[in-house]
């Protein structure tokens, strides 16, 4: 397998509350790469560490997790679900 064949991009994207972050929290954690899930409502996941979206508890900006799983490497896009930051979601897909 060439470099560029075990390397995945995935964008998780829907609407504000679906559980994207939590989706994330839930792959990492799956994976090993995190000891523990964080939650939105304890301000303590990994894709949304900006104070304004602790704050709000929800993402304000699209978050890149990189890890690797069983030789591949993923690129893990976790991005905002309100219309508010649908440019930047959409920018987020176009890239991925």
């Amino acid at each position: 397998m060439t470099h560029s064949q075990s390397i995945r991009n995935v964008v998780v994207t829907s609407y504000v509350g679906a559980g994207k972050t939590s989706l994330v929290e839930a792959l990492l954690f799956s994976a090993g790469v995190t000891s523990s899930m964080g939650t939105n409502a304890n301000g303590n996941t990994v894709a949304d560490f900006e104070a304004e979206e602790i704050q709000h508890h929800h993402s304000m900006s699209t978050a890149l997790l990189q890890y690797e799983y069983k030789e591949t490497f993923l690129n893990l896009l976790d991005t905002p679900g309100s219309l508010d930051f649908f440019a930047d979601t959409k920018n987020t897909i176009h890239v991925a």
